[in-house]
């Protein structure tokens, strides 16, 4: 019987809304195997991608794909690549669902995944405290998902402790820690009052989306987004895709391109139309029919008017009250509603979340500070112990290139230094 190459792990939650991402089964595997994903990277899958660029980037340090590394999850020449050498590596052959090389026909890149990463810190501590496997889920990369499907929360994308965005997948990625400052990424301290109620049978952005990763399996073979848009405009619009571009408030010349299969809409556009038919991806693909006829006046005027101002502003006040520390931006995904929606209308409100938010960064700043002050000094002291000058690079050696750039730092870098050596 032939051995994989690497350890034949189980991708998590395959047929779920929670199935785990290819990136965060490439930094399982890189930790099963008690090595950093970027010298899996570089060792095991550099050599077989024949990709020049990869191969210099890996050999000279640099960060130039990791922090372009998105497309691993997504459904393009990178995510194809990555998926055959780990089935090949590990001996799987299901892979493929841990991405949207399943769904390549329908979707379009544009507007689909966020930057950077995101998570929910609640599944983190769940995964630690019922002694699981902490992993990423596949749907937090999308830019339409703001809170966890599991626990209705925010997700965060900014590690509280240094302060930075996290790339999707890094040289020394670690499931559930940041691996800028190595600190744990879950968290079950968030007030779950302060997030907006989802109306009976809504479907919300991640509820789609969830549905969709859930039927990886679905045979798309013939289904046709074209086919499906058309025959919607036929059923439900009377044959008017001016009437269909008003009720779903898309430019008409764009909406009769993907009518004539010039262009796939973008993912915010095909979730869009989703929830207005309401239908699920899959049941747009099946032409599931709505209830009734859904064009008319009233039903046009009540679209217009999408946002329930009462909750924007119940929910603001929650956040002021709890003193959430929260982005406007971020507050803004939670509601569902456009940033600029809430700059204008709330104001005041906008402007005390700002002076929280921005209190929470200073204090997790001061505490990041410190943290790092402590680092220095037990690296220091070290050093000097063993008879070696505490130099900028014997230190930077020790605890990472780039350590002593900050002035905070290098400012008790250089106070140690005068109260031993002077």
């Amino acid at each position: 019987m032939d051995r994989s190459i690497l350890y034949n792990l189980e991708p998590i939650g395959i047929g779920t809304p929670y199935v785990e991402s290819l990136s965060s089964y490439i930094t399982r595997l890189a930790e099963a195997h008690c090595i950093y994903t970027g010298t899996i990277i570089s060792k095991v899958y550099a050599p077989l991608l024949k990709k020049e660029y990869l191969l210099k980037i890996t050999k000279r340090g640099g960060n130039g794909f990791f922090d372009s590394a998105i497309g691993i999850n997504g459904f393009g020449k990178l995510a194809v690549e990555f998926v055959q050498l780990t089935d090949t590596f590990t001996g799987r052959s299901d892979l493929r669902s841990t991405t949207l090389i399943n769904w390549s026909s329908i979707l379009s890149n544009r507007g689909l995944f966020k930057k950077n990463k995101s998570w929910c810190p609640a599944c983190y501590e769940d995964s630690k405290v019922n002694g699981k496997v902490a992993y990423d889920q596949l749907i937090w990369n999308f830019q339409h998902v703001a809170s966890c499907l599991k626990h209705n929360i925010p997700l965060k994308d900014i590690c509280e402790y240094c302060n930075g965005p996290i790339p999707v997948i890094n040289r020394k990625s670690i499931p559930g820690y940041c691996p800028r400052c190595d600190c744990w990424l879950g968290s079950l301290s968030i007030n779950r009052n302060t997030l907006r109620e989802n109306k009976e049978g809504d479907l919300s952005d991640a509820f789609i989306i969830g549905d969709l990763l859930a039927k990886s399996n679905f045979d798309i073979t013939n289904s046709s987004l074209f086919d499906s848009l058309n025959f919607y405009v036929n059923k439900s619009f009377d044959n008017s895709p001016t009437k269909a571009a008003k009720y779903f408030k898309i430019p008409k010349s764009t909406f009769s391109m993907w009518l004539a299969g010039e262009n796939l809409p973008g993912f915010y556009y095909l979730v869009r139309m989703c929830k207005g038919l309401g239908v699920s991806i899959i049941g747009f693909l099946q032409k599931q029919q709505y209830v009734n006829d859904f064009y008319s006046t009233d039903r046009v005027e009540e679209i217009r008017e999408r946002y329930d101002h009462e909750k924007i502003k119940i929910t603001l006040d929650k956040l002021i009250e709890n003193q959430e520390p929260i982005s406007i931006s971020s507050a803004a995904k939670l509601i569902g509603c456009d940033r600029k929606l809430l700059s204008k209308r709330y104001v005041v409100e906008c402007n005390q979340i700002k002076e929280n938010y921005n209190l929470h960064l200073q204090e997790k700043k001061k505490e990041n500070t410190n943290k790092k002050a402590r680092k220095l000094e037990g690296a220091f002291y070290s050093l000097v112990q063993q008879g070696t000058y505490p130099s900028r690079r014997r230190l930077e050696e020790v605890l990472g290139t780039g350590f002593l750039r900050e002035n905070a730092i290098q400012m008790h870098w250089n106070e140690l230094k005068r109260e031993l050596y002077e």
